[in-house]
């Protein structure tokens, strides 16, 4: 029995409707012909000395993360060719077969892509890359008022509202910061649920009412912020246009590192905000919040949603969720700023 993804909930949970049964009987008898084979592999493997010389590589942690991953990767520098960005199995081979483990250490005249020269070149000299030209095109798209926008969600199994699906993303938080001209002062205007009641038409509700109709509306990697707004046309029909309208207006800060415009000797290869905003602006670190990611922000209000807390606790926990969302787009803020630092610097 497989939860259907296509459900949708209307008041009480129809039980038919929400499983849908697969038959697998024919996949299982294929894969029982294999077990007498692989019960003799596993005897050998127990038979062994020690433990088994086994290749590290990306089936450590898919499709899930072996338990053996810390001993078996010991050896393994922190920052290492398997951060290479987009790395193949064959250039880490090769790599390996040089004795090479430090990106510091890959040789000069080794094959790389574009990317991974960048990469490589920041790490070996220590200074930072950026290519002013995209940056300075993506800038020129910006037009006042700014709003920077971040949402949280949840995505349980069980649809809790009516009108959504299983392991749908539902928005029950936003954080929105205004700048409505260039140098002016940030405001700040935020939405979070109960955790009781449906959060949408609230938070719907409070974008139209913060965002308006002209202006970029700036987020980081804005895709996700762009299926929100979508979801929440669905499920706010009398409010779509003005979020589709959002929507439409969406501007992501994230392409300048995404794209490897700027590239940092701290970000090690990454570009999540988790990593390039600490890196960029030391004083927004995420590490002394309560809540300092979204798997935990998404505990939080599923705590909030069962109710499993006591009133200052509820309390405690929204605080820390307006905290933790609002430090996300103020750093979308300084990320801006940033930017065009650097690009004034560069003379682009």
């Amino acid at each position: 029995m497989h939860i259907n993804n296509e459900y949708v909930r209307r008041g009480e949970i129809d039980v038919k409707g929400f499983f849908t049964p697969k038959d697998v009987t024919d996949e299982v008898a294929k894969l029982i012909k294999g077990v007498p084979a692989n019960v003799k592999v596993f005897h050998k493997t127990v038979a062994l000395g020690g433990a088994p010389n086994t290749h590290i590589g990306a089936h450590c942690s898919k499709p899930y993360k072996c338990e053996f991953t810390d001993y078996c990767w010991k050896h393994i520098p922190d920052y290492s060719i398997y951060d290479l960005v987009n790395v193949s199995k064959k250039k880490i081979a090769d790599l390996t077969t040089l004795g090479v483990l430090e990106i510091k250490d890959i040789p000069e005249d080794f094959e790389l892509t574009k990317t991974q020269a960048i990469q490589v070149k920041v790490e070996k000299t220590g200074r930072e890359h950026l290519t002013a030209k995209p940056i300075a095109g993506l800038l020129k798209r910006l037009s006042y008022p700014l709003y920077f926008l971040d949402f949280e969600t949840v995505n349980p199994a069980i649809p809790p509202y009516d009108g959504s699906r299983p392991f749908e993303q539902l928005p029950f938080q936003a954080s929105i910061h205004i700048q409505k001209t260039d140098g002016g002062k940030i405001e700040h205007a935020e939405y979070l649920g109960n955790g009781k009641t449906d959060p949408r038409p609230g938070l719907a509700m409070c974008l139209v009412d913060a965002i308006g109709p002209k202006g970029s509306v700036i987020a980081y990697n804005a895709g996700f912020e762009g299926r929100c707004l979508g979801g929440l046309a669905d499920a706010c029909p009398e409010m779509s246009t003005r979020l589709l309208s959002i929507k439409e207006r969406l501007w992501d800060v994230a392409d300048a590192f995404s794209k490897r415009h700027y590239v940092h000797p701290g970000f090690q290869g990454r570009w999540s905000m988790k990593v390039v905003l600490p890196t960029l602006v030391p004083s927004m670190t995420y590490e002394d919040l309560a809540i300092g990611g979204g798997s935990q922000a998404q505990s939080a209000y599923l705590t909030l949603m069962t109710g499993e807390c006591s009133d200052s606790e509820a309390l405690n926990l929204a605080a820390d969720l307006k905290k933790y969302c609002g430090q996300d787009t103020l750093g979308m803020v300084e990320l801006l700023t940033c930017l065009r630092q650097k690009l004034g610097r560069s003379g682009g």
